[in-house]
């Protein structure tokens, strides 16, 4: 399910993520599995957005042993067909309801300049731009820059199912 989704996202908006189709299609099903399996339940999440039982989004959330007041959001995706009907919405309350109750006092990720949408949605969610940009891969004329939300301990729970 992750597989399919997250190769969905690459082709669908390839100017959004540093990995590209063609890297992640040639990755075999065991190193799909192998990439969630080894994925700590404490120190990661990934959620789904579904309609009718199908995945249509997702979103990992991550924490890393070393910097645990802070998570990272990343591989933020919504389906064509469920744009613009709250799904993104649910997807970023539920990675940050996650990460507050997971201890974290800061939620960061990066977007990709130019991705309206997803910069609106963030700033929706009261995530504020910070530092400099960068590429977004080597050699990539497209730039991102980091976001941060600080925590404020009011949770934002949404009907997501956790993978």
């Amino acid at each position: 399910q992750y597989r399919e989704v997250r190769l969905a996202a690459l082709l669908d908006s390839p100017d959004a993520f540093a990995t590209v189709y063609e890297d992640a299609v040639a990755r075999t099903n065991d190193q799909w599995q192998a990439f969630v399996r080894d994925k700590s339940p404490v120190f990661d999440r990934l959620l789904f957005v579904e309609r009718a039982g199908v995945p249509g989004g997702l979103v990992w959330g991550h924490i890393s042993p070393d910097s645990p007041d802070e998570a990272h959001v990343f591989q933020m995706w919504v389906d064509p067909s469920l744009r613009g009907q709250g799904a993104g919405k649910r997807l970023m309350d539920s990675v940050v309801s996650w990460a507050r109750e997971s201890g974290a006092g800061l939620v960061s990720l990066d977007v990709t300049l130019g991705n309206e949408p997803a910069i609106r949605l963030y700033l929706g969610a009261g995530f504020a731009f910070t530092g400099e940009s960068r590429p977004l891969r080597p050699g990539s004329a497209l730039r991102e820059r980091s976001m941060v939300l600080a925590l404020d301990g009011q949770g934002a729970p949404g009907p997501l199912r956790a993978g």
